[in-house]
């Protein structure tokens, strides 16, 4: 850009249809981590079910039961 080229910025103020609503805002708040809750809850149950198993087999192992 030299110096005879005049800026004017592309910014403008949002209209009211692209402004966040509270209402969008809450659903965003909502949605996100139920979506992240339901991507951990297969790796949670692995966990608890090879946690149970390797009890059991630790159980037997050493004669508690």
């Amino acid at each position: 850009m030299d110096a005879r080229t005049r800026y004017t910025p592309t910014t403008r103020p949002l209209d009211t249809d692209e402004t966040y609503t509270l209402r969008g805002l809450l659903t965003y708040a909502a949605t996100v981590p139920a979506f992240v809750a339901l991507l951990t809850a297969p790796g949670v149950v692995l966990a608890l079910a090879l946690g149970a198993l390797t009890a059991l087999v630790l159980d037997r192992a050493l004669g508690l039961v």
